[in-house]
């Protein structure tokens, strides 16, 4: 039986639209369907959760429980969609996105243009949060949001993010797509 993904946006939209709004919804979707139409596994834990289900059937990737990520992505509702697409990448031979399981519920600060699909630039771990930017001036209108948001297009952080830097550490996204980092830096 293949996923309604009408239903799959409602639902989603319905319980994340604090961090997500329809038209993400309807782009995750797509790239949800895509995913359970190649790896079977995820079907059974996302029809239960789009029939409301509180108790899932759990698939482990690399380590990592579908149902224990989803429960950190949000204890209120489990997100069991976002959860799929995290360990599907994670389940992937291309290491990009390996890592991302583990710090996925980070909150951190964020410019929206990069949740957008602009690179970022420049980042900086300061009081035990990651702020991303679009430079280094500092006076980006920032908002909350989970680091999946961010590192599902910006793969190259993962590692950054998961790495325990010091305080006041800062990244610089260099010509050729890696970061500079610079610790104790004033910021």
């Amino acid at each position: 039986m293949g996923i309604n993904e009408n239903k799959l946006i409602e639902k989603m939209f319905d319980n994340y639209n604090y961090c997500l709004n329809k038209d993400d919804c309807k782009d995750l979707s797509e790239d949800i369907v895509t995913i359970t139409n190649e790896t079977s596994m995820f079907n059974t834990p996302l029809q239960e959760w789009i029939n409301g289900k509180r108790t899932f059937t759990d698939v482990e990737v690399n380590g990592f429980s579908l149902v224990e990520l989803a429960y950190r992505l949000d204890n209120d509702n489990p997100n069991i969609p976002i959860a799929i697409i995290i360990l599907w990448l994670e389940s992937k031979d291309d290491l990009s996105y390996h890592g991302l399981a583990a710090v996925a519920n980070y909150f951190c600060l964020v410019n929206p243009q990069i949740i957008l699909g602009e690179q970022c630039q420049y980042a900086v771990y300061k009081d035990e949060t990651w702020y991303f930017m679009l430079d280094n001036q500092k006076n980006d209108d920032l908002r909350e949001c989970q680091a999946w948001q961010v590192l599902l297009l910006n793969p190259k952080l993962i590692l950054q993010v998961a790495y325990e830097h010091p305080n006041n550490t800062s990244l610089t996204l260099l010509e050729d797509g890696s970061y500079l980092i610079v610790q104790n830096e004033e910021v």
